[in-house]
């Protein structure tokens, strides 16, 4: 499931506040303007200086240049919701939010402004609604023209401000370990593809354990997790790749081709015959020393993939069984599988270093060995 976080509840009630306000003094001014002239301001007035009270309610300007960027969304606002409004309404009032929306979100990521967009979208014809909704029962006429279309105007910034304000608010915080297993586990197969479930797995229930705790005892844990659940990705991306990709014989059939060309060797009675295939019988007992590398880092790899398994599992439990114990008790519990996650990550990283040798120094044995058949076939 997306992890939706909360970016800052004091700016978020900020932003409320000021779009209430700044929506129901404009519309109080508004209204006694009107009384005292007689005559209604022009609707692209009105959608102006709305457009300007909404600007500062949701992200105040806080410099000339600031102020300037401001001014630019309200009158790119306020253009396009003139000309859509004439078509109709809703859709005026949506690409008006939707103008405000994105300078409101300009200094958020990608998908931050996006949702500010559809926020602000949404937020003004939804006002809007409410807004007219309280006219119709003629709250715009209590007391004083003044007060009604102040509360009115108070009621359409309380309900922009909040959706628009939540569209800037609300986030999607991205897993690194998630994004790394989607990416690598296409390329994964059989045991290796099991063994790196598991672990993803068991690193969300030890999350999902952790969560209780004080982000002073959870942070430096799930922090460990995570580095060491990146390298066993990594790992196992790697193993990956040399699976898909490896096309080297196994060590029985070079076995097989090395002894088949020592009988070659001992038939052959031309000197010059003799020299290269012996070039040749080389370059597969060297293939072959890499073939066996590979093989025991593999094998080491994949034992240390079930050591870490088991080691997640084991701090799943201890989190579980200690979920309400005191600081120090739960601190001494979990310091020596710390200790082993430490060391299962250094001993990981020895394991992709050591793959990463010997699958290029296998590839330049081969590459050497197709250079010598090349030579041998020209003389």
């Amino acid at each position: 499931m997306p992890d939706i976080r909360f970016r800052d509840h004091a700016e978020f009630h900020g932003q409320v506040l000021r779009s209430t306000l700044a929506c129901a003094g404009l519309a109080a001014a508004v209204a006694t303007l009107e009384s005292l002239s007689g005559r209604s301001l022009p609707l692209s007035a009105l959608a102006a200086s709305g457009g300007v009270a909404l600007a500062w309610g949701l992200a105040p300007p806080r410099s000339a240049r600031a102020w300037i960027q401001a001014l630019g969304a309200v009158g790119l606002a306020t253009l396009v919701g003139l000309l859509a409004a004439r078509r109709d309404l809703a859709l005026g009032g949506a690409l008006f939010g939707a103008a405000l929306g994105l300078y409101a979100g300009a200094s958020l990521e990608r998908l931050g402004r996006a949702i500010a967009v559809l926020a602000g979208a949404l937020a003004v014809p939804l006002a809007g609604q409410v807004a007219q909704a309280l006219l119709d029962l003629g709250v715009g006429a209590l007391v004083h023209p003044a007060l009604g279309h102040g509360l009115v105007g108070g009621a359409f910034g309380f309900v922009a401000g909040t959706v628009a304000g939540l569209g800037r608010q609300l986030f999607m915080r991205r897993d690194p370990v998630e994004n790394a297993y989607a990416a690598a586990r296409s390329n994964l197969r059989g045991e290796l593809l099991e063994l790196t479930e598991r672990g993803v797995e068991t690193r969300r229930r030890v999350l999902a354990a952790l969560a209780g705790r004080p982000a002073e005892e959870r942070g430096p844990l799930a922090k460990a997790v995570d580095e060491l659940a990146l390298k066993v990705i990594a790992v196992a991306a790697r193993f990956g790749e040399v699976d898909r990709d490896g096309q080297s014989e196994s060590a029985e059939a070079l076995v097989a081709r090395i002894d088949a060309l020592g009988r070659k060797i001992e038939e052959t009675e031309d000197p010059v015959a003799r020299g290269h295939w012996r070039t040749a019988h080389d370059a597969l007992l060297a293939q072959l020393g890499h073939v066996r590398q590979i093989s025991v880092s593999r094998e080491r790899a994949m034992a240390r993939l079930a050591s870490y398994q088991a080691t997640l599992e084991r701090l799943h439990l201890a989190a579980v069984h200690h979920r309400t114990a005191d600081t120090e008790r739960f601190a001494a519990e979990m310091r020596p599988i710390m200790d082993q996650l430490s060391a299962a990550g250094r001993d990981l990283e020895c394991d992709a270093h050591g793959i990463g040798e010997s699958t290029a120094a296998a590839d330049e044995v081969m590459s050497a060995q197709q250079s010598g058949a090349s030579a041998s076939s020209s003389n």
